[in-house]
């Protein structure tokens, strides 16, 4: 009757996944890889014997790596090594190692941080916060909420927080409410738990436009099965 052929729009996730491979490299590597994940993240371990064969093991998503300290020797040798995100320490971390655009800059988040540090990071040079290395477990609490959100309210930069994988839809909706753009989770979780996760992910209404969708753009996925949203040259 003259209709033309629909167009397919694909779902995009409520938010970006990083999987969290330092328990067990290979395997965690491995687990993020076939997802794909929308990053893996080193942290904790031998640094010269990993980084050597990250860029081998990982062929559908960018890594990143947490670091204590980063200068200008340091940054460039991530670079130079394929680093697509660096979480780093605001105490420890040099303004002039952090000028390449080519690469994501995460900031760890102070356990107790005051007002006005949270009121000085919207002007920092770096792309996303992430919340204190405690994993926010499922059963997920108001009070839990009311600690993301208060962090939240303070500046537009994109959030991440470390999360169990077992958390349910709800509490990911939930999650979303409050301004929360990525999950870090353990890779050493089983496939089908990550999976699943995943696929929950996928299955949360998207109320809005969310940040997430510029925030993956930061840490675009080489996988060709990826749809326009997660493109590196996205702009919103």
């Amino acid at each position: 009757m003259g209709f033309g052929a629909a167009t397919r729009v694909e779902k995009t996730p409520a938010m970006v996944l990083i999987g969290d491979v330092s328990r067990n490299f290979n395997q965690g590597t491995n687990r993020v890889d076939q997802l794909p994940a929308d990053g893996a993240l080193m942290q904790g371990l031998p640094v010269d014997d990993n980084l050597s064969r990250v860029t081998e093991l990982l062929t559908a998503v960018p890594w990143g790596i947490r670091v204590d300290q980063l200068d200008q020797a340091g940054a460039k040798e991530l670079l130079d090594r394929g680093c697509d995100f660096i979480i780093v320490r605001p105490e420890n971390s040099f303004v002039d190692a952090m000028k390449d655009d080519q690469v994501a800059y995460l900031m760890d988040l102070p356990s107790e941080p005051t007002e006005r540090f949270l009121r000085a990071i919207e002007d920092l040079p770096v792309d996303a916060i992430v919340m204190d290395k405690a994993t926010l477990q499922s059963p997920v609490t108001l009070l839990d909420l009311i600690s993301i959100a208060s962090v939240r309210s303070m500046f537009e930069k994109y959030l991440i927080v470390h999360a169990d994988v077992g958390i349910t839809p709800k509490e990911i909706e939930s999650l979303r409410d409050v301004g929360v753009d990525g999950l870090i989770i353990d890779a050493q979780s089983t496939k089908k738990d990550l999976k699943d996760l995943q696929q929950r992910l996928l299955d949360v209404p998207r109320q809005r436009r969310a940040k997430s969708d510029r925030f993956a753009a930061v840490l675009p996925r080489s996988a060709g099965e990826q749809d326009d949203d997660f493109d590196i040259d996205d702009e919103e």
